[in-house]
């Protein structure tokens, strides 16, 4: 990460540590995604961590800043986390299940894909470019799977970039507004079941899914 020029008024770098930095960026990617790009300031995320508002400064010259190195880091994180599943040793019905209990376990109450359109609305080009490769090393994720289970015959010809970009989509839209809200009742595991059940039928090479092995 790096780090401007100190301003005066900031802390020095010797008084702070990795781990402060990481604790911020969780704490603002969690406060984004539960307030949206414009109920977040530095001044909430620095009182949220308990350290001063030049302490966030110091990392983050900008709101946008932060809102692009909290999202890096989170699709990083869900990146790494989606390929230690697609690397089991499971049918692909069955990792993608997993895949989608992950995601849908994420409590959230906006809408991450609003969030993020929002957010892009005050980056600069260079960090607009950044998030949207973070998201393309994130499909390419999922698209090696797809192309791999199309190799082995576990699923019909179809382009792997595509089917990773419907798999993500229908998870982006797992959970209805009043769901994300509390304002009704939700089901993960119900709703990963259907999102594959719709998704599996379009990819699948049968009008039969594979018999999961367990969760």
């Amino acid at each position: 990460m790096s780090v401007e020029q100190r301003r005066p008024g900031r802390p020095r770098a010797s008084d702070l540590s990795i781990p402060t930095a990481e604790r911020i960026l969780r704490v603002a990617a969690s406060s984004f995604l539960q307030l949206g790009y414009d109920g977040v300031s530095l001044e909430s995320v620095a009182k949220e961590c308990q350290v001063t508002k030049a302490t966030v400064y110091y990392y983050f010259s900008s709101k946008a800043h932060l809102f692009t190195s909290a999202m890096l880091q989170m699709m990083e994180d869900a990146r790494i986390a989606t390929k230690r599943i697609l690397e089991m040793p499971l049918p692909l019905y069955d990792r993608l299940r997993k895949v989608a209990i992950g995601h849908l376990r994420i409590s959230a109450p906006m809408d991450f894909e609003a969030v993020l359109q929002r957010g892009m609305a005050d980056l600069t080009e260079e960090q607009r470019r950044a998030m949207q490769a973070a998201e393309h090393r994130l499909q390419e994720t999922l698209a090696a799977a797809f192309a791999e289970a199309t190799a082995r015959g576990e699923a019909r010809p179809i382009d792997p970039a595509l089917a990773a970009r419907s798999f993500t989509a229908a998870l982006l839209k797992g959970k209805t507004d009043e769901e994300r809200l509390g304002q009704v009742p939700f089901q993960v595991e119900k709703r990963a079941e259907e999102i594959l059940a719709l998704f599996w039928f379009g990819f699948g090479g049968s009008d039969e899914r594979v018999t999961p092995s367990g969760p």
